[in-house]
Formats: C-alpha cells, sequence, structure tokens
C-alpha cells in the first residue's frame, strides 16, 4: 500500500470501517475514524501498557502474516487491551526491512485492531509496535 509521508492515507476496510494511517520518517501509527485523538497520544507513551507480545524476528514475511492475524484474534479473544509486536529494525535483513514495512499494512485491515503507534523507546522504538484491540461485546 503506498503512503505519502506526512498524509494520511485510508487503508482497505475492514470489518468495522477502514484504519486512517500516517507515515513521516521511521514513525508510522494508525488509528480508527471513530477514535478519540487523546487515546493515540496516551499510546505513544505507552498507555495502556502492553498485556502480551509477539516477537517476529527470525520469521520470514510469508510465516509472518498468518501468524500475526492469529496472535491479534487470539489476543482479542481473551479481551487483552493493548498488545506489542516486535518487528525489529531490519538491521540485519538483506534489503529493506521487510517485516517493519508489512505489518503496519496488516495492523491496517485487521477486524481486531483500533489503532497501532511505535512503541515507546523503552519498549523497542521504531523495531516494535504497541497495537489497541477492540473490546468484543457480547
Amino acid at each position: 500500500m503506498p503512503v505519502r509521508t506526512g498524509a494520511p492515507a485510508r487503508a482497505a476496510p475492514s470489518a468495522r470501517g477502514a484504519l486512517e494511517v500516517r507515515r513521516e520518517g521511521e514513525t508510522i501509527e494508525g488509528r480508527a475514524q471513530d477514535l478519540d485523538p487523546r487515546v493515540l497520544r496516551r499510546l505513544r507513551q505507552g498507555d495502556p501498557p502492553a498485556e502480551a507480545e509477539l516477537d517476529l524476528h527470525g520469521l520470514t514475511e510469508a510465516e509472518a502474516g498468518p501468524a500475526v492475524a492469529r496472535w491479534l484474534r487470539d489476543r482479542a479473544a481473551e479481551g487483552r487491551r493493548c498488545v506489542r509486536i516486535v518487528t525489529g529494525r531490519g538491521l540485519h535483513s538483506q534489503g529493506a526491512p521487510r517485516l517493519r514495512e508489512a505489518v503496519p499494512g496488516w495492523l491496517a485491515v485487521s477486524a481486531e485492531v483500533r489503532a497501532f503507534v511505535i512503541a515507546p523507546t523503552r519498549h523497542g522504538g521504531a523495531g516494535a509496535l504497541h497495537v489497541l484491540l477492540r473490546i468484543k461485546r457480547d
């Protein structure tokens, strides 16, 4: 999905609507259109804290896509509110950091995701994403 630097872009719609995605340099974030921007500010600061973490180091892009989708569904079903996905920065990859580039696109179209941001430095910085999940209502 091509995204212009600094400009909002619409992702493909998920079951609940599209996420608005912004990229600026190493920073990337996405949020549901109806999500209060103050929630995104708090998420950037690590609030709420991540309740689970998925580390993608060592996985190929083909392995990571289904793993991320399954993991997000499982964490949402458990009632988790916020999770962290560690992509790494791709410093040891040949070519571009493929997972770091691919994961935000997967999150943008996931029905389980309300928002995502680059994790605070103390939690991985540009090599990790904090993800706010939808609360499942019965």
